[in-house]
């Protein structure tokens, strides 16, 4: 369970003006949705890249910003703002900082996305909706009075295991495409903090820019230990099967 115990005041580097934020005692990770793309839908833990926008326009990471100890209460001082969708592009027009440039992109990469996955949980749900009445009309419920009046069970649903499974196709925009070239051309040069998970995003980001070679590259850096672990199997089944979309899945 995400437990917040109090709060802790931070001041930004840019204005020095003073924000809060809350202090977490516990974490938790889990989701209605995980996505090969890194996002979580419904997390319930904040789902962003530490990006942030101070009051007085410029954008910072919450890594570069002071502790000033803590609080039991905000103290009636205001939390650090999230940029909206629509002032990622002004930040990476401003020329940042490559390590906010990369935030900004990050956070840009799943905005873009955000349509796609409405279109992918309609297109999973109609046809797991056809697959189901098709099981129910090959297995109607033929019980007797007399098995009803024993208890006898109707037929239950189990999904079939040669059932479709499909997705929409996906097809990046130009402007999505630039990002993810920007993104890739910057997590290159960047040195890594987490190895692992820049050659996972970095697969992730070539693959949905069809570039197959490129991507299984970069998710042959990934450590034999973190192989183990989702998203890492998906992606490289999609690869094999040279599927460029984003895809949902249960951590």
């Amino acid at each position: 369970m995400t437990r917040v115990a109090g709060f802790r005041q931070v001041r930004v580097p840019c204005c020095g003006k003073v924000y809060v934020r809350p202090n977490y005692r516990s974490m938790n990770f889990m989701a209605d949705e995980n996505w090969t793309d890194g996002w979580r839908e419904a997390s319930l833990m904040p789902n962003d890249t530490g990006l942030r926008r101070c009051q007085c326009g410029q954008f910072l990471l919450m890594r570069e910003t002071e502790s000033l100890g803590m609080a039991e209460h905000t103290e009636g001082l205001p939390p650090l703002p999230l940029p909206q969708p629509h002032e990622l592009g002004q930040c990476t027009a401003s020329n940042p900082a490559p390590a906010i440039e990369i935030a900004a992109r990050t956070e840009l990469w799943w905005h873009h996305n955000h349509p796609y996955r409405q279109s992918y949980r309609a297109h999973r749900a109609a046809e797991e909706q056809a697959t189901r009445q098709a099981w129910e009309a090959a297995h109607p419920d033929q019980r007797t009075w007399w098995d009803k009046l024993q208890g006898k069970p109707a037929p239950q649903y189990q999904r079939p295991r040669n059932a479709p499974f499909t997705i929409p196709p996906f097809e990046p925009t130009k402007e999505q495409l630039h990002n993810m070239q920007r993104l890739c051309a910057l997590l290159e040069q960047e040195g890594a903090e987490f190895p692992d998970y820049q050659a996972i995003t970095l697969s992730e980001l070539y693959r949905q820019q069809s570039l197959w070679a490129q991507a299984q590259a970069s998710l042959d850096k990934v450590s034999p230990q973190e192989r183990q672990h989702q998203p890492f199997g998906l992606i490289q089944q999609m690869l094999h099967e040279k599927t460029a979309a984003p895809i949902r899945y249960q951590a």
